[in-house]
Formats: structure tokens, sequence, C-alpha cells
């Protein structure tokens, strides 16, 4: 009884990349944090499906989320954020086996190869050099990088500065550091991420909902209001324009409390938004039906590849210690 009350109306999984596993990887790899494997997605809609989860659409739990007491069972969502072409290639199959649904939340600057994906950029640069001199701000980083060790303590030190920096500004600086280091950020957005055509291809899938993540993955918070507007309103008038069909759904990149608050949530409502999903921590209570712009989503990725750990998660039993015995993370 206590885990029915505790696991509330249902999960939404948030996944980025889909890739199998590789036994090359060396002992720096930051992003890896990223990834999950199709195995490993597969084991988890079968753990839902044996816990007496349904699979619904985003859009058909969120009508289970504003109609609580229609229906007994909980539902479980799965939702990519970016548009990586391994959601196509390796999730895609897996979905279509079990009849899931799925959502894709897509950025036009990272489909189109304008946007600086900055964090595997970072990494990149890292792993092929062994020296690494970088300014952000009025920080001087002149970092050696030669063995895992160094190239790890080299990535601590500078993804939280340049992530914490102004987002126009941060994405100069990578730009100036990638052409420093010979690194095409363009090609390197082509290279993952899926384009236009394929999209195209992906949303004839009746099982897929096509969402936005703004234009440019921008961190919203730090934007003003005006900016961020554009971000989440040309986003969805884009994707909309492209891929011939009604965006109804948003995902605020990166999501957690830092990336996103209540002006950020008016914003997405007032854009048009029938709901919008974060990555702060939680499960889905009858009580988000009144914060359908702030819905909290499970993190899949390599930290947590043990199938006991997302049934743990499941229970809602961790998240509801983190948010302080909370069900709504929204303040």
């Amino acid at each position: 009884m206590c885990r029915k009350r505790l696991r509330g109306q249902g999960t939404i999984f948030c996944l980025h990349h889909v890739l199998p596993l590789n036994p090359k990887i060396s002992g720096f790899s930051p992003n890896s944090n990223l990834e999950t494997t199709p195995e490993f997605l597969e084991e988890i809609i079968q753990l839902a499906l044996r816990r007496g989860y349904e699979l619904l659409s985003l859009a058909d739990a969120v009508k289970r989320i504003k109609n609580p007491n229609t229906h007994q069972k909980p539902f479980a969502v799965f939702t990519l954020d970016d548009g990586y072409k391994d959601n196509q290639i390796y999730a895609q199959p897996i979905f279509a086996k079990y009849k899931c649904p799925y959502t894709i939340f897509v950025a036009p600057g990272i489909v189109e190869g304008t946007t600086e994906l900055w964090w595997r950029a970072l990494e990149l640069i890292i792993a092929q050099n062994s020296q690494i001199n970088l300014e952000i701000g009025n920080r001087i980083f002149a970092v050696a990088a030669t063995t895992d060790r160094e190239k790890n303590a080299a990535w601590n030190l500078i993804y939280p500065a340049l992530r914490d920096a102004p987002e126009l500004e941060q994405r100069k600086i990578t730009r100036e550091f990638a052409t420093r280091y010979g690194l095409d950020l363009s090609a390197l957005c082509k290279q993952v991420a899926m384009d236009w055509d394929e999209l195209r291809v992906l949303a004839q899938d009746p099982l897929c909902t096509i969402a936005a993540h703004t234009m440019q993955h921008f961190l919203v918070a730090k934007l003003s209001a005006e900016d961020a507007r554009a971000e989440m309103q040309n986003s969805k008038l884009t994707i909309a324009d492209k891929l011939g069909m009604p965006v109804e759904f948003f995902a605020y990149p990166y999501g957690d409390e830092a990336a996103a608050g209540n002006r950020d949530f008016a914003i997405a409502q007032n854009v048009g938004f029938a709901a919008s999903v974060t990555t702060r921590k939680g499960v889905v209570f009858a009580e988000h039906a009144d914060h359908l712009q702030a819905l909290p989503r499970t993190m899949i990725s390599s930290r947590y590849n043990k199938i006991r750990y997302i049934d743990t998660l499941l229970s809602g039993a961790p998240t509801i210690l983190h948010n302080r015995f909370r069900k709504i993370n929204v303040k």
C-alpha cells in the first residue's frame, strides 16, 4: 500500500543516447551518464510491464494527470532529449516491439548543425589533447590532460565553469575553443543528431511524438524573459513548419532546478504548450495537474544501469526523500 501511494500516477522517463556498450571506452567518458544501452531500455520496459504500468504517450499521460480518478494502473512514459540518430537506429525498434509510445524533444539548432554541443566538444578536446588552455570569464585554465586521471580532473574543473557562464558567452567561448583545437562544431552536430529528413520519417511512426527543446538548447533560466520566450516559441513554430504537424509539448534543456523556474513555467504556458517536462526528480502525482509546465522525470543513464535501481526509483521512495517529503517540487 505504501509503494502504491509513493509511486503516484506514474513515471516519465528521460533518456538521451541509446547506444550499444562500447568495450573500447576509456577511463575518461564524462558524458556517458547521458547514455544507456538498447538492452537496458528493453529491461526497463519489461520491468514497467511486470509492475503493471501502462505504456502511454505523453499526451495520454497528461489526460490521465488531469483526470486522476479514471484509471487505477500507473503509467510509464518514455522521452528522449535532443534528437540523436541513435534514437532512431537503436531505440525505435525496441519501442515498436513493445508498442511503446515515445516522445523526442528536438532543438532546431541541433538538427541544422548551428548549435554548439559544448559538453561534447569539451569532452572531445580533453580526450584528444594532453594540455588544455581555456579562459572563461576572469578565470584562466591551464591544465595537464595526459592521463585519464588528469583528463577527469580537467573536466571536473572546466565543465561547471563553462556550464555556469552566460549562454551567449558560453557558446562564444566554445566556438573559439573548438577552433583553436581544430574541432568542427557543425560536423559534430551532424554526426550525432538527426536532420529534418530523418525526423520526418520518424514522425510518421504512430508511436512517436516530436516535441520542442528550444531553438539552440539554451538554459532558459539564464536568458531574459524575452529571449526565453523566443527560444520556446520559435522552436514550437519551426518544428511545426518543418514537420507539418502541431507541437504540443516542451522539455527545458538541462531541466533541473537551476535550469528552469516559475518564470519559465509561466512562459511555456503562455506560449501554448499543453505540458512541459523538467529533470526535477520525482514521479507524477495527481497534484501535478496544477503544474503541467513543471512535470518531473526519472533519468535513465549509465549511472543507474542496474534494473533494481530503476525498480527502486519507480517506487517513488528515493525521490520523495530527495524532495523532503513534498510531492510537488515546484517553488
